[in-house]
């Protein structure tokens, strides 16, 4: 496979922030356990708060919340990489596929009109271990990630967090703190589908899937 295409594929990875299944890691209900290799520079990690903000218990919020404005985001995903792909991300396969947790954190802006939104984000921090102890980071991508098809109801939203190589990448989150109707802190879950799937829109066209994925934790906070 040409070189180009293996650099597109982990680049397309890297700014989806897209992870495979694996069965072995953490549940989604304690996915952080400690950072894989040390602390997430302040204000890059979303810490998020289940219990009730100053406006209200978020269980009881009715209406249309306000997403607008300018966050800090952060996840915890599992990666599981085909041979190919993990030597594209400079590390030794281990074995027929190669299984790696990863954190990341990074800033997004979300413009809304009624209950639909959409939006830009950025990744600004990444740290990757795989089972075997060998420790890397996802490649930085240039271009900004696009945030689509957003729609809240209640307390509950949903949207797509795409890159312009792995696409579609659904989200699905509940909003966990309030500020009177401004929601303040987000948490949910999500997954992308990656190259060579049947279902992925990815204009990178491969022979062979490049992996499944699943997000264990996505959270953000309002700046």
């Amino acid at each position: 496979m040409p070189r180009t295409l293996l650099l597109a594929i982990s680049l397309s990875l890297a700014a989806a922030g897209c992870s495979a299944g694996d069965p072995g890691g953490p549940s989604p209900a304690n996915p952080a356990g400690p950072s894989l290799l040390g602390p997430v520079p302040p204000g890059a990690s979303a810490a998020v708060s289940s219990t009730a903000s100053p406006g209200g218990p978020a269980a009881q919020w009715h209406g249309t919340a306000d997403l607008s404005g300018s966050w800090t985001w952060s996840n915890l995903e599992t990666l599981k990489m085909p041979p190919f792909l993990a030597a594209a991300l400079g590390i030794t396969p281990e074995g027929a596929n190669t299984h790696a947790r990863c954190e990341s954190a990074g800033t997004m802006t979300l413009i809304q009109n009624g209950a639909s939104f959409s939006g830009t984000a950025f990744k600004t921090f990444n740290a990757c271990e795989t089972h075997g102890g060998q420790t890397f980071q996802q490649p930085q991508a240039n271009a900004p990630l696009t945030i689509t098809d957003g729609h809240v109801q209640g307390r509950n939203i949903r949207f797509a967090l795409n890159s312009p190589t792995v696409t579609p990448c659904p989200h699905k989150a509940v909003i966990a703190e309030f500020d009177g109707s401004m929601a303040v802190a987000l948490s949910g879950t999500g997954h992308c589908i990656l190259p060579g799937h049947p279902q992925s829109n990815s204009p990178v066209v491969l022979d062979t899937p490049a992996g499944t994925t699943k997000t264990l934790s996505w959270s953000a906070v309002r700046q």
